[in-house]
């Protein structure tokens, strides 16, 4: 092997390792994690779809979907973001470098919740510092009756003031 050839050899090494990080970078780096939840305020349990960004960017979070849609996810608690969420609008969520958000989630009147069955929530985003760039959306699976069991468990929110 030339001196010539080892430089190329190597420098194909150097690219690809390069091209591995790169793709490391834009796809996995900084996606946002998802996992149900629940606090309760008095008797009632009060389900949520927390999402939290690990990562060194803001994130914006586009829009949470639900297969198959027998729940509804929504910004907050408001009647307006329950009315915007049910009328398919679009909503968007910023999520600041380390930051938990909860997203209200909330069974659809004609689903029947009561039976168990697969839940899968979809995660559409994109990174603030590169908007452009199509992001993997992140699916979270679960089930009713893990939805129901810990609403069951969840602890009582002490309310400060």
């Amino acid at each position: 092997m030339s001196l010539l050839e080892s430089f190329t050899f190597a420098g194909a090494i150097v690219a690809f390792v390069n091209a591995l990080f790169t793709a490391w970078d834009r796809l996995v780096r900084g996606r946002p994690q998802a996992w149900v939840d629940a606090d309760k305020f008095g008797a009632n349990p009060l389900e949520c779809f927390r999402i939290k960004n690990p990562g060194p960017s803001d994130l914006l979070i586009l829009e949470v979907r639900v297969d198959p849609p027998i729940y509804t996810v929504t910004k907050d608690r408001s009647v307006r973001a329950t009315l915007h969420a049910s009328a398919k609008r679009d909503w968007h969520v910023l999520l600041r470098a380390g930051d938990t958000c909860d997203l209200p989630i909330y069974p659809q009147p004609q689903a029947d919740v009561s039976k168990n069955q697969r839940v899968r929530f979809f995660i559409y985003w994109r990174k603030t510092s590169s908007p452009l760039l199509p992001q993997v959306r992140v699916r979270h699976s679960t089930s009713t009756d893990y939805i129901q069991r810990i609403a069951a468990a969840a602890p009582r929110s002490q309310l400060i003031g």
